[in-house]
């Protein structure tokens, strides 16, 4: 006995296009394996040419540049600041100094007469500092130990 023939499993329209599928399918496999190969290769190309040399150069590039821009912004922060009033101070000081000088100086004579009497003057007051701040005995005076001894509750 014969067995019957038995039908393909699938048309023969199916099969071929199955078959171009696959073809189709190893060549774009084929494909993008070049690309990757060739990716890689010019990764390679590239690293070579961004060598460490380089990569130091452009990071002390980098790293001057962010320097400047740094310095800058606080210089700049440091001018937008208010200034403190020992500076103004300062500064008035110097201003003052500044106009004094840039006047025309009076005769010698007046300014030797000038500087005695501001002798005399400081001399003056520190003669008033210092009788204020003599120390005067009080040993007349008796103070009371116990009353200083005891607490008393202050009320509002």
């Amino acid at each position: 006995m014969q067995e019957p023939e038995k039908p393909p499993k699938y048309p023969i329209k199916t099969q071929r296009l199955f078959k171009e599928e696959q073809r189709l399918f190893k060549e774009e496999q084929a494909q993008m394996d070049a690309d990757a190969l060739l990716a890689a290769r010019l990764q390679e190309e590239e690293r070579e040419q961004f060598s460490i040399d380089e990569q130091a150069r452009f990071l002390v590039e980098t790293i001057a540049e962010r320097k400047r821009f740094f310095a800058a912004q606080r210089a700049e922060q440091i001018r937008n600041k208010p200034p403190t009033k020992t500076q103004l101070r300062n500064k008035m000081i110097t201003f003052l100094k500044n106009m004094e000088s840039s006047k025309k100086r009076p005769r010698a004579e007046h300014d030797e007469e000038s500087v005695k009497k501001q002798k005399l003057e400081d001399d003056a007051e520190k003669e008033e500092l210092r009788a204020c701040l003599d120390i005067v005995p009080g040993d007349d005076i008796a103070i009371n130990v116990e009353s200083l001894a005891t607490k008393y509750p202050i009320v509002d």
